[in-house]
């Protein structure tokens, strides 16, 4: 063998340990290409691959062809007539070209091969052993040739290593495609395995059904809803023998043999069975259970209970309803049968006793063995039936015969067993109403006779059932105006003057009808026309424990009567009235006096403000009202200082808004209109009753208004009302008159003139009151005594009209700096007094000198100029600290302010 096959049949070898390692398709098939070269001077290979689907073909190799030679061939269709390659492909043959630029193959590819130079081309597909065209394999030469044996054999052996190692290649990218697959369905099956899971798991914890696996007869795991049903905590179940929920070891015992047979066999097991529940109660479920793997039964099985308890009480209380009707269809007092195609089926005793026949003669006969005659069944079955099959009811009273041929009356209720299935046949329910019927005709003999007596009467009687009229006689028709039967199936109400009067004698007859007695009174009654007249009446029920057989009435008229009554009452009520009125009058006369006892006893105001607003509404029943007082800041306004009743009232008005102040006299309004009434009671747009305004009068002055507005009243006593409103006022004037007086006497004898302050006499007499006070509650008192610094040659300076200036403006600090406690006084001069209880020595210091900085923040001016920097000094004492009396408090006091005069002035010391 030469050297050079040697290093063909090694590259050969290489070649194939290639494709056997798996190497890149194109590194091997490249190597392949520069192998066949290498066989023969001038030698250019490619290799193409055809796409199954589009058949287009995809250059792969050609190391040696010019590049864009290769791209132009990506994407070529193969044919008959497509080049070497495209031609070998399509007809699966060799396809030799030795001259590229003659060969008709190459005529549509002439201008791709010629500017490199390629002249002849001999191509080979590549065909897999499944006889599958991969590709192709070509030789190209830069000369016109044709091969020779060895080149055809070259070709031939090129072709078939291609189509080994683009096989490889395939089955390697169909493995990995396949792996793809293979990964990505397990991928899927596993997320569908986990999702399967979950909502295992989430039936497992959510369903409303008991599911337990059990092993061994032990609870290896539950759900929430077994635990529930069974009344244990969650988990509390898990490791427990199934014995825990059976009521005996007996019972534990027979289920265990009874089911797990089954579940041995292969088979699943249902049963209704009774467990109980951790408190020891019962309840029934039907327990389902299956082995988790019938192949190994050690595996254990799953169970599924479902609670019926309710089911089991629905089914007893069934059982027992079926009991109950089957003892009411054997012992009720009434005849059942059911019938089918009008034959009975079966039938109670009842209806076999009736009819004279013996226990089950009837069953199965027509039901025409119980009626007189052809013509009577065939009519009784177009009148019964024809409702029944339009889903009503039948009822009605027949004629039938008895075994012994006596005939009877029975009343009769009949309807479709099931109105969803009218085939399943009747039930009919009769009772016998022989005796009734006989009854009911011996009656209608009887009313006759009454209705003679009725007609003849000379009172009015009517017959009424449940308040109908039944039936009444001809006078009563004449009392009351109605014609001969017009009266019949009318309501009672007919004759009653309201309807209050009707529901009002009808709730008071009704008991003494059931007791059985009569019940009796005069009314007044309406005639047909409207008219009324006055009766004596007189109802009785016909049979006091048969209140549906209703009543007698019996009238008489008294009209005439009654009038003579009523004169005689008339005259009665006007002499009571009239002791009424004296009486009354007599009473508001007291109640005034001792209104006017009271006010002359008020020491102040607000106390006879209090007494009139008690009084008022005692004097005035119903009514409302004000007290208005005449404002002091000189405006001619009226302000509310009380008032009573309800009345939507103005709490202050000008003078001039009411007619009373304009006129200096009482101003009454018994029917009030928009054009008269005052302007501050007809605010808002009210509506207002009778009213009167009453202005109060002292020394010929007005200072105040008492307004009266009444509730309807009696036009007798509206002239008494006011009288009693104008002499109301007239007290009321004259009090708090008397009372302003007394005030003003009283404020001048402990006011200071000049400044407004308390004076010393009123200082005198709180100061022995605070100290009580201070020492019965455990408290503090302090006094601070005030001098204005260098006053007389202040006075001397700027004049006396000055120096009252100062000490006016000195008072009205103290009175704005002092709480609602605290009392301030002039003590005389340009001294003051401050009583401050309840405060600490530093407390009582600290208000002292807020006061000291106060007072020098004053500039008065007089006369269009300041009148200089004002000081003070002040001196404390404590109770109990520095005197227990009021002479001490206030010798300590004096003394301490000396020692601040003569320490320099404008300063704060306590003694």
């Amino acid at each position: 063998m030469t050297p050079a096959a040697i290093s063909f049949y090694e590259g050969q070898g290489r070649l194939l340990e290639m494709i056997a390692r798996g190497a890149a398709l194109k590194d091997t098939l490249d190597r392949l290409s520069l192998l066949i070269e290498a066989q023969s001077e001038g030698l250019y290979c490619s290799v193409l691959l055809l796409d199954a689907e589009s058949r287009r073909i995809h250059p792969v190799a050609g190391p040696r062809l010019p590049a864009a030679y290769m791209r132009a061939l990506e994407g070529a269709a193969i044919g008959p007539d497509v080049g070497s390659c495209g031609t070998a492909m399509h007809f699966r043959r060799t396809v030799i070209v030795a001259d590229i630029l003659e060969d008709p193959l190459w005529a549509p590819y002439r201008a791709l091969a010629a500017p490199h130079g390629l002249r002849a081309c001999w191509s080979a597909p590549i065909v897999s052993k499944d006889d599958v065209v991969l590709g192709s394999f070509a030789m190209y030469y830069k000369e016109v040739r044709r091969p020779n044996d060895d080149e055809t054999g070259l070709l031939a052996m090129a072709a078939n290593i291609a189509g080994i190692a683009i096989e490889r290649q395939r089955r390697e990218d169909e493995l990995q495609r396949y792996q793809g697959r293979l990964e990505a369905l397990v991928a899927q099956r596993t997320d569908e395995l986990q999702q399967a899971m979950l909502e295992q798991r989430a039936i497992f914890d959510n369903a409303t059904t008991a599911i337990f696996l059990v092993k061994d007869r032990v609870i290896q795991r539950c759900n929430r809803r077994l635990e529930e049903l069974l009344g244990y905590s969650p988990g509390e179940l898990n490791g427990q023998p199934t014995r825990v929920y059976f009521p005996s070891d007996a019972a534990w015992e027979a289920f265990g043999e009874a089911a797990y047979a089954r579940i041995a066999a292969g088979a699943g097991f249902v049963a209704d069975t009774e467990i109980q529940r951790k408190d020891g109660s019962c309840i029934w479920t039907t327990a389902f259970g299956t082995a988790v793997d019938p192949t190994d039964l050690r595996k254990g099985s799953v169970w599924v209970g479902v609670d019926i308890s309710e089911r089991k009480r629905t089914e007893e209380a069934l059982k027992a309803a079926l009991m109950e009707q089957r003892a009411i269809f054997d012992n009720v007092n009434a005849g059942i049968h059911v019938v089918r195609d009008r034959v009975t089926q079966r039938c109670n005793r009842g209806f076999e006793a009736m009819l004279g026949y013996a226990p089950g003669e009837l069953d199965g006969r027509s039901t025409r063995v119980y009626f007189p005659s052809d013509a009577a069944y065939d009519d009784f079955g177009r009148r019964a039936y024809a409702p029944i099959a339009d889903g009503h009811a039948y009822i009605g009273e027949i004629e039938l015969v008895c075994k012994n041929g006596e005939r009877r009356w029975f009343a009769s209720h009949g309807s479709v067993i099931d109105p969803q299935h009218p085939a399943s046949g009747t039930i009919w329910i009769s009772h016998d109403v022989t005796e009734r019927r006989r009854a009911e005709a011996a009656l209608q003999e009887l009313l006759l006779e009454q209705q003679a007596l009725l007609d003849h009467s000379a009172i009015g009687i009517a017959f009424v059932v449940e308040r109908v009229i039944v039936r009444v006689n001809g006078e009563l028709e004449r009392m009351l105006g109605y014609d001969a039967g017009e009266m019949k199936g009318r309501s009672t109400r007919c004759w009653y003057t309201s309807e209050e009067e009707y529901e009002a004698i009808g709730a008071a007859l009704a008991p003494v009808a059931r007791a059985g007695g009569v019940y009796s009174r005069d009314m007044e009654l309406v005639r047909r026309d409207g008219s009324r007249l006055w009766c004596s009446v007189h109802a009785k029920g016909i049979q006091a424990d048969r209140p549906e057989l209703g009543g007698v009435c019996v009238m008489q008229d008294i009209s005439g009567r009654k009038q003579a009554e009523a004169a005689l009452v008339a005259a009665n009520e006007r002499l009571e009235r009239g002791l009424a009125e004296v009486e009354q009058t007599r009473a508001e006369i007291s109640q005034l006096a001792e209104l006017s006892s009271f006010l002359q006893a008020c020491a102040t105001a607000a106390e006879a403000h209090a007494a009139i607003a008690d009084y008022a509404p005692r004097l005035f029943p119903g009514s409302g009202g004000a007290l208005y007082l005449q404002d002091d800041s000189g405006v001619e306004l009226m302000n509310e200082v009380l008032r009573w009743g309800e009345r939507p009232l103005v709490a202050h008005f000008m003078n001039d808004e009411c007619w009373a102040l304009r006129r200096t006299q009482p101003y009454r309004l018994d029917q009030p209109s928009s054009a008269r009434c005052c302007a501050h009671v007809a605010a808002g747009h009210r509506s207002v009753g009778p009213c009167a305004c009453l202005p109060l009068l002292a020394q010929g002055k007005i200072f105040g208004l008492l307004y009266v507005e009444h509730a309807a009243v009696d036009g007798g006593r509206a002239d008494a009302r006011h009288r009693l409103a104008v002499a109301l006022a007239e007290q009321c004037a004259l009090a708090l008159a008397n009372i302003g007086l007394r005030e003003t006497l009283r404020q001048q004898s402990i006011r200071d003139p000049l400044t407004g302050l308390y004076n010393r006499r009123f200082m005198a007499e709180t100061i022995r009151r605070e100290l009580a006070r201070a020492a019965r509650q455990g408290a503090g008192l302090a006094v601070a005594m005030v001098d204005v610094d260098h006053f007389k040659r202040f006075n001397d300076t700027y004049g006396h009209e000055a120096g009252d200036l100062v000490l006016q403006a000195i008072a009205q600090l103290l009175e704005g700096h002092v709480r609602q406690s605290d009392v301030a006084c002039r003590h005389g001069g340009e001294e003051f007094v401050l009583l401050l209880p309840g405060l600490s020595q530093a407390r009582a210091e600290q208000r002292a000198l807020e006061l000291l900085r106060e007072i020098r923040a004053l500039a008065p001016t007089h006369g269009g100029r300041p009148l200089g920097p004002i000081s003070a000094s002040i001196g404390l004492a404590l109770f109990p600290q520095h005197g227990r009396t009021p002479e001490a408090l206030i010798e300590a006091a004096d003394a301490a302010l000396f020692r601040a005069k003569a320490a320099g002035r404008d300063r704060v010391l306590v003694a």
